[in-house]
């Protein structure tokens, strides 16, 4: 599977040649169609299926996080550590720094 943007990723992709696509995608897939040319063989007709976004994952204050909501939870905070890097006028939505130290009351010194 390709991913496209930042570090972790944030669009995913899968890229087929037409062969690929005829033996390998379901055929309820919506997919673009396109082409690439390569000086050595030619054109390539390819298909590029883009999977729907997964569903918001709701936590039951009764179980402990599953082990998919925190590498999801990785994954945003890295795509707006990467978001923010790359323009200069976005800022965090989460506290960090010296911030997030005073709001979980750690001492000073450390």
């Amino acid at each position: 599977m390709g991913r496209l943007g930042c570090l972790w990723g944030t669009y995913e992709y899968m890229l087929f040649t037409e062969p690929a696509y005829r033996d390998l995608a379901p055929p309820e897939w919506e997919v673009e169609e396109g082409e690439e040319r390569y000086d050595d063989i030619g054109d390539i007709k390819t298909y590029v299926y883009y999977p729907p976004e997964p569903e918001p994952y709701v936590h039951s204050p009764d179980s402990k996080p599953s082990a998919v909501f925190i590498d999801t939870l990785r994954s945003e905070v890295s795509r707006e550590y990467c978001q923010v890097a790359q323009n200069s006028e976005l800022r965090f939505h989460f506290n960090t720094g010296r911030r997030l130290t005073a709001l979980l009351e750690y001492r000073d010194d450390w």
